[in-house]
């Protein structure tokens, strides 16, 4: 769905729901992963992980960006438990 989507002058917000693969803290901002290849992979980049751990179903959203076809970069970004595998 995004893979002719330009980012630019303009911001464009997008919103995903998934399990997620990745929680990662560099100690100031929280890393949060969804989804594998082949499909592209989102990152949320957010300043706490809320208790959120790999497997757990969320919704992110945030500040569309796309590095290259394989990345979806949302920064900034909001996350929000949906409740699932690990609960």
């Amino acid at each position: 769905m995004t893979d002719d989507v330009e980012t630019g002058a303009k911001r464009i917000d997008l919103a995903v729901e998934g399990e997620l693969t990745v929680v990662h803290s560099d100690g100031v901002l929280t890393y949060l992963g969804l989804c594998k290849a082949p499909d592209p992979r989102v990152l949320c980049v957010t300043y706490r992980d809320n208790g959120m751990k790999p497997g757990d179903r969320v919704a992110l959203a945030g500040g569309y960006g796309r590095p290259d076809r394989d990345h979806i970069l949302l920064d900034p970004c909001l996350a929000s438990p949906l409740g699932g595998a690990s609960e």
